[in-house]
């Protein structure tokens, strides 16, 4: 849909922020934000190889996407360009990150939401290809595309890998690096037995972000009412207006007990 150069870019690199279209579990079509990050050189014949980046836990309000603030330190984008995107890029690779729907542009939360988080990235990936019967002002080799992800990212990456076949045939992906992927269990019992735990509290802003972003997605499975206390939807307000460490020390300072409803419903 658009796309915009990022200033402040490492030597020998060129980062833009792009806004795309995916869709919902619903089939509608949302605006999704993405970081592009590609050599500052000649490419190779063909064109660069492209790797779909998936990054790791950061939140899930509009602020949170790593597109926003990817060279400034302690930030979401800072977290995930120096380990992961910059080495990638170093080494001759083109680099989609998106964001995951709600996390740049409107959308709904996908923490964790495996269908929504996979499109996002296949999407991302599909938005920055040339069409077959034009040169891109970005030359990409789409027929050298892979996918990476880890913590939340991996298990993403795995739900893109899982949808590609279906839902973005004319991707021809190589393969897929996964590192600890996050995965959901059965909600239920995994609250019930935290929640016995009085003292825990790191488990706080995953089972926030879990927990809203379910809600979201699946309207009529999951209820925030059914699962959170008074006080934890208080705290899940705090999603929209923080991220990272700084998300995770402002639900932490009561046991999670004290946010869910517990038994919890079964559901």
């Amino acid at each position: 849909v658009s796309a915009q150069e990022v200033d402040g870019a490492p030597a020998g690199t060129r980062v833009y922020r792009i806004l795309y279209s995916s869709t919902d579990l619903q089939d509608n079509p949302i605006p999704v934000t993405a970081l592009l990050a590609v050599p500052d050189a000649p490419a190779p014949a063909g064109g660069f190889p492209l790797v779909g980046f998936a990054h790791g836990t950061t939140g899930v309000g509009r602020m949170c996407g790593i597109s926003h603030t990817p060279f400034e330190p302690k930030t979401p984008g800072y977290s995930a360009w120096v380990p992961h995107i910059e080495p990638l890029v170093q080494q001759g690779w083109a680099v989609v990150a998106s964001d995951y729907s709600g996390m740049g542009a409107p959308g709904p939360s996908s923490y964790l939401v495996g269908p929504l988080e996979g499109r996002g990235i296949l999407d991302s990936m599909r938005a920055v290809l040339p069409p077959s019967d034009q040169t891109g002002s970005i030359p990409i080799d789409s027929s050298q595309l892979g996918i990476y992800g880890k913590s939340q990212g991996g298990e993403a990456a795995m739900s893109a890998r899982q949808l590609a076949p279906d839902y973005a045939p004319e991707l021809e992906l190589a393969g897929g690096a996964i590192l600890a992927p996050g995965f959901t269990p059965a909600l239920q019992g995994v609250l019930n037995a935290v929640a016995g735990n009085p003292t825990s509290t790191a488990q706080n802003m995953f089972v926030l972000l879990i927990a809203q972003s379910y809600a979201q997605n699946y309207p009529d499975l999951v209820d925030l009412d059914d699962i959170l206390s008074p006080e934890g939807r208080k705290r899940a307000a705090l999603l929209d207006t923080s991220c990272g460490s700084e998300l995770a020390d402002a639900v932490s300072d009561v046991p999670l007990s004290q946010l869910i409803n517990t038994p919890v419903a079964p559901g």
